[in-house]
């Protein structure tokens, strides 16, 4: 339905639309993740800490044309810097947002829309959503009719780009990275390989690290692909403990930065 939603409102699938995803972990980020890979356009991860010059920065150079944006505060940090940013056009809110941001964004030439209501606005395009009809629009070129304009949902292919990492700007400039559908497969495979770590529908996955990383995403998608189930923390490191114990999670994908956080915490706190 996310994915239709898109389309609903004016954005057009394939290679030439990028979509950044501006949030802390939580389940409309992958859901947006996905939705924006159904129509075969790319994802531009921005982490959830960027400074304002680095944020202009990844929207001018990736051309992003669409930013999904979980809190009203960095919503208004984007139209504020529309001036800078000439491509940007749509904002989507996971959280709800005030009519006087609406208003201030339309008059800077941006449109805002709620999460829930693309989702809706995708539900009418196509009432009974399933697995089956994804695939249909995937293998058939199922076309979809939008104002009497007919548009055509293709597969991504192998060798598309999937997504644009970039850095988190920390030590100067930030670096993006271009990568395939092909890359993040086969990066995603390796899990079904290693002898000393086994994912099953049994496992639970909490999901900490930001999504902007790499890492975590090629993560969560082996914990999908085999059925495990995913919790995501609040994100933040005080409270960690109480997300675990309240998750049970099975695996963590961490960075050594992260773990020498965790150990300082625990120390800390014993002594």
């Amino acid at each position: 339905m996310f994915a239709f939603g898109l389309i609903a409102i004016g954005i057009a699938p394939g290679q030439e639309t990028f979509v950044a995803i501006y949030s802390k972990n939580r389940p409309e980020w992958t859901i947006s993740e996905l939705g924006v890979y159904t129509i075969r356009s790319v994802v531009v991860s921005l982490y959830d800490t960027l400074g304002t010059a680095a944020r202009s920065f990844i929207i001018n150079q990736a051309s992003v044309e669409v930013v999904i944006c979980d809190a009203e505060e960095k919503a208004s940090a984007l139209v504020k810097c529309k001036s800078e940013c000439p491509t940007l056009k749509y904002i989507i809110m996971m959280d709800a947002c005030s009519k006087q941001f609406k208003d201030t964004a339309k008059q800077a030439g941006v449109a805002v829309y709620g999460f829930d209501e693309i989702e809706q606005l995708g539900a009418k395009l196509d009432p009974k959503p399933s697995l089956e009809m994804v695939w249909n629009v995937f293998e058939q070129l199922n076309k979809i009719s939008r104002n009497k304009q007919v548009i055509s949902i293709q597969r991504p292919k192998m060798d598309d780009l999937c997504t644009l990492c970039y850095t988190s700007g920390t030590t100067g400039t930030p670096k993006g990275v271009m990568l395939t559908h092909g890359n993040v497969i086969a990066t995603t495979t390796v899990f079904q390989y290693l002898k000393n770590v086994k994912l099953t529908n049994e496992d639970v996955l909490i999901s900490y690290l930001p999504l902007a990383h790499m890492y975590e995403r090629i993560v969560e998608n082996a914990a999908f692909q085999c059925g495990a189930r995913v919790g995501f923390s609040r994100g933040d490191i005080k409270l960690l403990s109480e997300d675990i114990v309240e998750l049970k999670p099975t695996m963590m994908p961490l960075v050594p930065r992260i773990l020498t956080r965790i150990f300082d915490k625990v120390t800390s706190t014993s002594n």
